[in-house]
């Protein structure tokens, strides 16, 4: 801690590294020792608690406006349904459908044998923009889907259509022109370097369009005719 010249006083100030893990709430102490030229003449340590904004639910559940983490507990088909922070939300073993709304949202349907759907009310609650603040859906599978805003179509995709150097809109546009991304269209593309697919859904516009098309992210999943993609 430094003191500016002739100031008695000076604060400390401790931000916490934002999550999306689903925990409890953690600890923090502060001390504060002796040295060269000054002792402490007051408290020497304080103990700060973080509380986590996490919820657990056995029922379908909205995230209020404070929260930003959800957990889907129990074997019933329940549905988990996000705001417009940067939402973690996990499922249970059962088929579950979740909601991230808008923000970059972390969704994990959970289980190994269930059926989830990942679904969408409109194409801007995941975009590429200038943020980067679409979604990752952490466990897709060829038993999962996804739902698409009414008018998006209906399609199973089985591969990817092309490779981007980069994910940056010019890039994207590049591949997705309008010839190739039609109005209404559904697609899929892989990043060089990264492991994954990346689904895109049109917003009625021939062409990738980085503010209103949706892109989705799908860490580790490598599309092809047995791995597909499935919207509804």
């Amino acid at each position: 801690v430094s003191f500016a010249a002739g100031s008695a006083t000076a604060a400390l100030t401790l931000d916490p590294t934002a999550e999306t893990s689903i925990e409890t709430d953690e600890t923090v102490s502060l001390s504060i020792v002796a040295g060269t030229g000054y002792i402490i003449g007051t408290t020497a340590a304080v103990t700060v608690t973080i509380t986590n904004d996490d919820v657990s639910s056995f029922t379908t559940y909205t995230l209020t406006s404070t929260q930003s983490s959800l957990q889907l507990l129990g074997g019933k088909r329940i549905n988990g349904i996000g705001n417009n922070f940067n939402n973690a939300i996990l499922g249970n073993g059962n088929n579950n459908k979740l909601y991230g709304l808008l923000g970059a949202d972390t969704l994990t349907g959970g289980g190994t044998t269930d059926t989830d759907v990942f679904a969408y009310n409109s194409l801007g609650e995941s975009l590429l923009g200038t943020g980067s603040s679409f979604d990752l859906i952490t466990d897709y599978n060829n038993k999962d889907f996804i739902l698409a805003p009414l008018t998006v179509e209906t399609e199973r995709l089985s591969s990817a259509f092309g490779s981007v150097n980069s994910l940056s809109s010019a890039s994207i546009e590049g591949l997705l022109n309008a010839t190739s991304f039609a109005a209404n269209a559904v697609t899929a593309f892989t990043v060089s370097g990264q492991l994954g697919t990346y689904i895109t859904m049109n917003d009625g516009r021939d062409g990738f369009q980085a503010d209103s098309d949706a892109i989705v992210f799908l860490p580790n999943y490598a599309i092809s005719s047995i791995n597909f993609v499935e919207f509804i």
